[in-house]
This record gives C-alpha cells, structure tokens and sequence, in this order.
C-alpha cells in the first residue's frame, strides 16, 4: 500500500531539539498500532514530508528502528516495515512461554499488595476496553499486565531477555486477529494467573501462564497471521 493513501494525519511532528528520536517514537507507535502494516514500503520522500523533517533525522530513526527488528532493508527495494512470519512467531512464542512463566514464578516469590492492585487494575481495564470495544485499549492493558510481572520477576537477565522479544510480540500482534471470543479468554487467563500471585503459590503462577501463552500461541497469533 503506498503510504499517501494510508491517512496518517497523526503522524505529523514538530521540531524539536531531539529531532530523530522522536521520529523514532512515532514511527514505532505507528507500526505497533497498526497504521503502518507489516510489509508497507517506507519511502523517504513520502514520510519526510508526511513527518516534516529533512532526511538526516528520518534515517537515523529508521536505522535505529532496523536494530530494533521493527524495520528491514532489502537490496533494490529499500526500507519496510518487519513482518514476523508464522514461523518466526512460533519460535518467538516458544521462548516466551518460558521467560514469561519464569518472571511469573519469580514475582509469586516476591509478591506484594502493591503488585496485586496493579495487576488487578490490569485487568479491570482490559474488561472495560472489551465492553467498550476498544482493541487498541485492550491491548495496551494486556501488555501492561505481561510488563508489571516480568518487572515483579526483580530478575534483570531475564528483563533484558523479554525485552529482545517484546517489539516482534508486539509486530506479530499487529497483524492478529484477536476476536472478542479470545480478549475474554485472555483476561480469565490473567484471572488465574493473579488468583496464584494473590496465594503466593509460585508454581500455579508459572503453570498459569505458560498455559495462557500456549493459548495465545495455538490460538491467535500464528495461525491468525496474514502474508503482507
């Protein structure tokens, strides 16, 4: 799709001292929310004036996007946005299964209430984006609610391994089709995943989520993906 018929009036950006990382920022919240679907040629004329910045800024925050994993660069074809293929995914989602029911053992061992009310508020969010209809809400809450226990974990190998991961979770998610069916299956599996936080029982805690990340796994993101 070329991008002067996405419609992204967001998009635009004033001057600031920092030019290119918030570029950056933009950029990335666009392929993240979807705006700029996987596979979509970034052509730097297009998104210089969409953006209004000069080129210099525009391919430092596209370079800097690249190592994140979130832009490729093909030979003759230039600059896209990443595509995670099902494949790709289904390894991602492997490592994910045991990082994330690690970080959920590890914050059952050292739970607070402090902890409870965030993951509760979670989840009281995630419910009301459902009722409202509000995916782009319902995701950020989800994601949320994954962020709070791998920080919980007090683990900072394990964060920055999660971290590796989270923009192709996230890219893959893009291109998902995360019905109303399974946003109600994720939040009861979050359910079971506090309700161990709550007793303290770390070993429920890891086995509630990798179970929710296997769902997650056999259930939407691979499957549900589309070719760009």
């Amino acid at each position: 799709m070329n991008l002067d018929e996405m419609g992204l009036p967001d998009l635009a950006i004033n001057k600031r001292v920092n030019l290119s990382e918030h570029v950056i920022t933009v950029l990335k919240d666009a392929i993240l929310s979807g705006a700029l679907p996987p596979g979509s040629r970034l052509v730097e004329d297009q998104l210089a004036k969409m953006l209004n910045v000069s080129k210099t800024p525009l391919r430092e925050a596209l370079g800097a996007l690249e190592k994140e994993g979130l832009v490729k660069s093909s030979p003759y074809q230039g600059r896209s946005v990443a595509f995670i293929s099902p494949a790709q995914l289904s390894e991602i989602y492997e490592v994910r299964e045991v990082l994330e029911g690690l970080a959920a053992r590890l914050a059952a061992e050292h739970a607070t209430p402090e902890l409870d009310k965030k993951l509760e508020q979670c989840i009281l969010m995630s419910e009301q984006a459902v009722k409202t209809m509000n995916t782009e809400e319902f995701l950020h809450y989800d994601r949320e609610f994954h962020r709070i226990l791998v920080e919980a974990s007090q683990n900072e190998t394990l964060r920055q391994m999660h971290e590796l991961l989270r923009y192709k979770i996230m890219l893959g998610q893009v291109n998902s089709a995360y019905g109303k069916q399974r946003k109600h299956e994720s939040i009861s599996e979050h359910l079971e995943v506090l309700k161990a936080i709550q007793s303290r029982n770390p070993n429920d805690c890891e086995a509630a989520m990798r179970r929710h990340i296997a769902n997650l796994t056999s259930e939407c993101p691979v499957p549900c993906l589309m070719t760009p």
